[in-house]
């Protein structure tokens, strides 16, 4: 037979629950305490997101991943600072907003490039995610090259349901 990690353990799938925990302990194991800064990465791989029920990874950057649930605030890039040097920079630097508010618990940009200037983005921060249908996606938006997403933190009552 195959053994199976006990939920909260080491390999256990993302979204597994920490039986017995405390409420403040419940949900992904791997984000244990909710830090004042979020988890979401601002360097390295971005997952393609394919949509049609995937799973949605607390701290996975994804292209074509666009929550549709309203955002509480919207930051453009300065184009008095420069533009960027690719798309993958928008992408980090709105990682970095998203990271910074504590009210962000996912973000997501939309790029843009200025054949003149280089890259731009608008970034999108919302205050839900696994709750109030937060983790909705504009279903059309998944393919594209574009628009990027992640979930940087979760409610901390968060649970089936909430």
């Amino acid at each position: 037979g195959v053994a199976l990690a006990a939920p909260g353990a080491p390999g256990a799938p993302a979204g597994a629950l920490l039986r017995g925990a405390s409420p403040g302990r419940q949900g992904n194991a791997s984000a244990v305490a909710a830090p004042s800064t979020g988890p979401c990465p601002t360097s390295g791989s971005i997952a393609v997101y394919k949509g049609n029920g995937e799973q949605q990874t607390q701290g996975v950057t994804y292209s074509g991943l666009d929550f549709s649930h309203k955002r509480y605030k919207l930051v453009n890039t300065d184009p008095s600072k420069g533009r960027l040097q690719s798309k993958e920079a928008v992408v980090w630097w709105c990682a970095g907003e998203c990271n910074d508010d504590t009210q962000c618990l996912t973000y997501t940009v939309h790029t843009q490039y200025d054949i003149h200037d280089g890259y731009e983005g608008s970034c999108y921060l919302h205050k839900y995610w696994l709750c109030d249908y937060g983790s909705n996606f504009v279903a059309k938006s998944v393919g594209s090259t574009s628009i990027f997403s992640a979930a940087c933190r979760k409610e901390k009552d968060a649970k089936p349901g909430c």
